[in-house]
């Protein structure tokens, strides 16, 4: 067939179509993995170069989860108040639950850690807020 890619398949089901609540709490529980990861991987002897460098991570890794999470929210029909109101909460229990669990994993757990998760998530959720702005300024909506 003329204009067909050979990598299309008509016949290949779309399991979590674009735009699905679904896949927005997918790649939040991927995120959350990855950070579960992160965030008990022994570091013995890692001394970063940079100062604060650590909270600069924490800031960064909860950034995105906020985001991430936000975009879930959305999503899945949360006004936007509401939206806002359970990224927060869950940035700050999931960063609060990862910190109580660094204690037993031989590493520090640290309220100014957790400070750094929630500032990152009041960041992550100012640039959603931001995309959120941009992708209905335009006509199709940016997916």
């Amino acid at each position: 067939m003329p204009g067909r890619s050979v990598f299309s398949s008509p016949q290949m089901p779309v399991i979590l179509p674009p735009g699905s609540p679904s896949r927005a709490w997918l790649a939040v529980a991927a995120w959350m993995a990855l950070t579960v990861i992160l965030s008990t991987f022994p570091i013995d002897g890692v001394q970063p170069s940079v100062p604060d460098a650590d909270k600069l991570g924490h800031a960064t890794v909860y950034g995105v989860l906020a985001f991430l999470s936000a975009r879930a929210w959305r999503r899945h029909g949360s006004a936007q108040a509401a939206t806002i109101e359970r990224t927060m909460a869950m940035a700050l229990a999931f960063g609060a639950l990862m910190e109580l669990m660094q204690g037993y994993v031989g590493r520090d757990a640290s309220l100014a850690d957790w400070v750094a998760d929630g500032v990152g998530a009041l960041v992550g959720i100012g640039f959603w807020k931001a995309w959120m702005i941009v992708a209905n300024s335009t006509p199709e909506g940016w997916g």
